[in-house]
């Protein structure tokens, strides 16, 4: 890059409760061309990303057209939390500046006034501006641009990041649910969601696409590129919810890996659920038993977890037990009430033996008994320093005897007249209007010359 003399546009930067300005330094110019018009501004993002990590993260803001904002208030808009919003951080920011301006108006004030006691024996009195005004903040969506530049300058990294989760067990699934929650202009433009995670529940590739089935196979051989250029080894296996064999011999799916010679298979979920297309409603009281049963019948518990899970029990019994080492049984305590449920269930001398009906446990239950805790939570709230009395008290006398209503009207001893206005109906008499017309205009005069005509 040549120097092209001094850069002269200084560039506002506002900050978490203040504002600074940058002064930028040489215009910088491409060595070779030399052309004036190709001018770069010091501050872009073609001459930053030429600098390493540790000099690119000096510069203190992200630039936009006009304004800059700080790297410090950049960093608000980052967290996804429930209520963060770029509306949110205007509105924060904005009032830690109107106090900013406020205490430094304040101090401005303060400083004219004790100028003024100071020049009493001036002869020319002292002249003070005004403060200045408070300038408002630009809009949320000037946030939401700042933000958007700033991951624009780390997509790089962010692509990185993406394209380097790999897994040793894969599986593939598609879904409506996603592209229902599409708005706008692109709400109609996908029908299906396909994706691959590993068996973290990462996310590998993901594709939207208008029908199902379309666009799988550069989904796959993208994740094949990607294991090939980073020298990874091939999944132990591929789960699918349909096209696991063939009859033909190769499957369709171990098609669209090609040329890994990984192990399709079924999931385990939707094979259930072929079971389950046998059934005729989802909510029967019977259908969570059944497809528990039909779980257990599939699945089995691997010992060595099991006896590592009991040990990170014991240890958690240890910490809140004061050392006391746990019995069998102390670890066997149910923490579901599905457990619960189901122990109640298998045992034979609590079903015959009591009339213990058990309620399908759902959303509803759970909700209901958690409004009757929150109840008793106020009550007791309120009762802190009452002592209600354990009996009621009643009164030594009964209460006096009900009055019984006369069955026919009552006649009072006065009689009640009214003086009504005599009744005039139909004398009225019609006013007849009467029109005026206008008086009625001589004719003019004739002048010599002018002929008069009908």
């Amino acid at each position: 890059m040549h120097s092209s003399g001094i850069y002269r546009k200084v560039r506002e930067v506002i900050d978490v409760d203040s504002r600074y300005y940058l002064v930028g330094g040489d215009y910088p110019r491409c060595s070779k061309c030399l052309n004036p018009s190709l001018l770069v501004c010091p501050w872009s993002q073609d001459i930053l990303s030429q600098l390493d990590v540790a000099h690119r993260s000096l510069f203190p803001a992200v630039l936009t057209t006009q304004l800059a904002l700080d790297r410090k208030a950049v960093t608000f808009l980052k967290p996804r939390t429930s209520g963060n919003s770029s509306s949110y951080v205007q509105s924060a920011m904005e009032e830690a500046h109107s106090e900013e301006w406020a205490r430094q108006t304040i101090r401005y004030l303060s400083d004219c006034e004790r100028h003024k006691k100071m020049a009493t024996f001036i002869p020319s009195a002292a002249v003070y501006l005004p403060p200045p005004t408070f300038r408002p903040l630009p809009l949320a969506q000037w946030f939401e641009t700042v933000h958007s530049n700033d991951i624009l300058s780390h997509l790089d990294e962010m692509k990185g990041v993406i394209t380097s989760t790999y897994g040793r067990i894969l599986k593939m699934d598609s879904t409506k649910k996603i592209t229902k929650k599409l708005a706008g202009g692109i709400g109609d433009s996908a029908a299906w969601m396909s994706n691959i995670g590993n068996e973290l529940g990462q996310v590998l590739n993901s594709v939207l696409t208008s029908g199902e089935g379309a666009g799988l196979e550069e989904l796959c051989q993208g994740v094949v590129t990607r294991y090939k250029n980073a020298g990874q080894a091939e999944p132990e296996a591929i789960y699918v919810d349909r096209d696991c064999c063939s009859q033909s011999g190769v499957s369709s799916v171990a098609k669209l890996f090609y040329p890994w010679q990984t192990t399709v298979r079924l999931d385990s979920f939707h094979f259930m659920r072929r079971f389950n297309c046998g059934l005729t409603t989802e909510h029967h009281p019977l259908y969570g038993i059944f497809c528990a049963k039909l779980s257990s019948c599939i699945f089995a518990w691997d010992q060595e977890d099991v006896q590592r899970l009991k040990e990170a029990k014991r240890e958690e019994w240890r910490s809140s037990h004061s050392g006391h080492t746990p019995t069998e049984e102390q670890l066997r305590i149910p923490n579901t009430t599905g457990h619960i449920r189901q122990l109640l269930e298998d045992s034979r001398v609590i079903v015959v033996q009591t009339a213990l009906a058990l309620v399908p446990v759902n959303n509803t239950t759970v909700s209901a008994w958690l409004l009757r805790r929150d109840k008793r939570k106020d009550r007791n709230m309120l009762l802190q320093g009452n002592v209600l009395p354990q009996q009621l008290y009643l009164a030594k006398e009964p209460l006096p005897s009900s009055n019984t209503l006369p069955a026919a009207p009552v006649q009072h001893a006065h009689e009640m007249t009214f003086d009504e206005p005599e009744n005039r109906e139909g004398e009225a008499f019609p006013r007849q209007r009467t029109l005026t017309a206008p008086p009625c205009q001589a004719p003019p005069e004739c002048l010599p010359g002018m002929l008069m005509t009908d």
